[in-house]
């Protein structure tokens, strides 16, 4: 499943930033053509290396306009409470993300939120109120830069 050389790699790297570019213009910016762009993407998604591709809508168009990450440090991290936590957290229509981490945090939880109030009212119910939760911490985005 390894990219097989510095093409394939340049390929990824430009579908992870713009997965609507045509095969002519990812062979442009590659210096190949089209249909060998084509041919690598097929069998890129063929063996595993790209998996899908996502729309990423403005939070403003779903009214949702406020990007919060939520550092989670849980008091266990066994397999039960990991999948009780996705469960609870795939509940959650703001939450747009969840991501099991190495280091001081073992959470990232992406939420949009419309309005602060929201947000806190997530936070009492999924993290306050959770006994797995040993503390969070939340981080509001003010600009997204890239």
């Amino acid at each position: 499943m390894p990219l097989r050389d510095g093409y394939d790699g340049a390929i990824v790297t430009l579908l992870q930033k713009n997965a609507w570019l045509s095969y002519v213009e990812l062979g442009r910016l590659v210096h190949l053509s089209a249909s060998a762009v084509q041919r690598r993407v097929e069998r890129l998604r063929r063996d595993g290396v790209i998996l899908g591709a996502q729309a990423q809508i403005a939070p403003a168009a779903l009214g949702r306009g406020i990007l919060l990450f939520v550092l989670v440090e849980l008091r266990d991290e066994s397999a039960r409470h990991l999948k009780g936590m996705q469960r609870q957290m795939m509940r959650e229509p703001g939450v747009k993300s969840v991501h099991y981490v190495a280091g001081s945090t073992d959470l990232i939880v992406e939420y949009l939120a419309a309005a602060m109030d929201e947000y806190a009212a997530f936070a009492e119910r999924c993290l306050n109120g959770e006994a797995n939760v040993r503390r969070y911490s939340t981080l509001t985005v003010l600009k997204t830069m890239i």
